[in-house]
């Protein structure tokens, strides 16, 4: 009987550490269930050119690849992610430079449509593009355009606009200018409201492509900076599901209505007592 009790304890952490770890295990599958391939352009080939066009349904988005070093260092292996319709570039890799890393994930956010790659690799090579069909769908007609602003190298103020919900979206990429000796991964774009106040300020390093989030309703306007950028493009979107604004004088005469009517009500109950 004491070795059986002593044997308790063991037995119930054994117990716990197995629930725990088919509980992670099961988590990791989960998440990895969600992702569901697009589309596969992979190859046993050199290969410099654009893919067939894919459709992207959702906003979270990936490219996995992987490539083969036949010609030792003198292998690289280059991806762009481009918009069918514009053939805007919205993301990119180049291992130049980085010949030791023959494979990565490229991860892409906010945009959905169609798209094609550009591939350029003197290689074997696997390129493989999923979605994540938990994410929130792209073709969303919740979501309205407010204003576009596409420009080139220089920085500028744009025009006001007008957000009459309280969810709103930036969305914004660019074109590196990949001649310029700084880094020409740099990309900044200040958020101000009617009174020229920053309310909000994205700095992006190494990355071409991305949504900003906003919740608050009003009059705004943004200053754009591309840095070493060729060209940018951006889009406002505003969620018309979400609150919208309220006019100043809405509330109060809800308010004032609310008391006559008690009032009303109140006399009336009096008249019949």
């Amino acid at each position: 009987m004491i070795i059986v009790e002593k044997r308790k304890p063991v037995m119930v952490l054994v117990l716990f550490s197995l629930l725990l770890l088919v509980s992670m295990v099961s988590v990791v599958f989960a998440q990895e269930y969600n992702w569901v391939e697009v589309a596969d352009f992979s190859q046993n080939r050199a290969f410099f050119g654009n893919t067939n066009s894919f459709k992207i349904e959702h906003s979270e988005w990936r490219i996995k690849w992987e490539y083969e070093k036949t010609l030792g260092d003198l292998t690289a292996f280059m991806l762009e992610v481009r918009i069918t319709e514009t053939n805007q570039l919205i993301a990119n890799w180049n291992n130049s430079g980085k010949i030791d890393i023959t494979q990565g994930v490229l991860n892409i956010t906010g945009y959905g449509g169609d798209f094609y790659l550009w591939i350029g690799t003197n290689g074997n090579h696997i390129v493989i593009v999923e979605q994540n069909t938990e994410s929130a769908p792209t073709l969303d007609s919740n979501w309205v355009e407010v204003a576009r602003f596409n420009g080139t190298t220089w920085a500028e103020n744009t025009e006001h606009f007008t957000i009459d919900y309280f969810d709103w979206r930036i969305k914004w990429s660019y074109t590196p200018r990949l001649s310029d000796t700084i880094n020409p991964y740099i990309f900044r774009l200040d958020v101000k409201n009617a009174s020229g106040y920053i309310v909000e300020l994205l700095f992006a390093s190494n990355q071409i492509s991305g949504t900003l989030n906003m919740n608050q309703t009003g009059e705004y306007y943004l200053y754009i900076d591309p840095m070493h950028a060729e060209t940018y493009s951006i889009t406002i979107e505003q969620k018309i599901e979400s609150i919208p604004e309220f006019s100043s004088w809405i509330l109060p005469s809800l308010f004032i209505t609310s008391i006559l009517v008690i009032i009303a009500v109140r006399n009336q109950i009096r008249k019949k007592g």
